[in-house]
């Protein structure tokens, strides 16, 4: 049994690579050459996604890190920007080319800095978060745990250790869709960078 986590801003996402409004990058595919901006190794929609949707799209056959040379001026080259305040202003500063960001964090930026930027890819949705159980745990133990975490939400005490928790809102049972579909396609193709 799987539970899907359910934030405020719902529980899907997909990852965005954005550019400065006045460049000349227009798709994934003129990022060749150029330096894009992740957030952190942790990150799934500001690292593992995009950095997936860059091999997936042939745009690179050697993605470098900023210590490593790049061979040819097809490659793409990363940096790592800290977090979403230091993508954005590695961007706005003209330190990289590109940055990777979720569709939701973009919702929350400043007007000011929208009307500055354009969106050249959108990654397929990806579910934010699921809590998996090991198929060896005792059922009976697995139902107690999924009715405790599916109850929270009604609990105004148990409210702040929710949000505590990647910022959730509540737990339900995932049935399989899209975005569930996505995921493991990505897990069984082998892109997804190691740490």
């Amino acid at each position: 049994m799987e539970l899907k986590r359910v934030h405020a801003e719902g529980s899907d996402y997909r990852s965005l690579i954005i550019v400065k409004k006045e460049s000349k990058i227009s798709e994934i595919m003129d990022l060749k050459g150029k330096t894009i901006a992740f957030e952190d190794i942790g990150s799934s929609s500001a690292y593992f996604m995009p950095y997936i949707e860059l091999v997936k799209y042939g745009v690179s056959q050697e993605i470098k890190n900023s210590k490593g040379s790049l061979k040819n001026k097809n490659s793409v080259k990363y940096v790592f920007s800290g977090s979403e305040f230091g993508l954005v202003s590695d961007l706005m500063s003209d330190k990289v080319d590109a940055i990777a960001y979720s569709d939701q964090d973009y919702e929350e930026l400043l007007p000011s800095i929208k009307n500055q930027v354009k969106i050249i890819h959108s990654s397929v949705s990806y579910p934010k978060g699921l809590e998996l159980f090991n198929s060896n745990m005792d059922r009976k133990l697995q139902f107690k745990i999924v009715n405790i975490l599916m109850n929270m939400n009604e609990s105004s005490a148990a409210a702040s250790v929710l949000n505590g928790y990647f910022k959730t809102k509540q737990f339900e049972i995932f049935y399989e869709n899209n975005s569930i579909e996505n995921a493991k396609k990505t897990i069984k193709s082998g892109l997804v960078p190691l740490r």
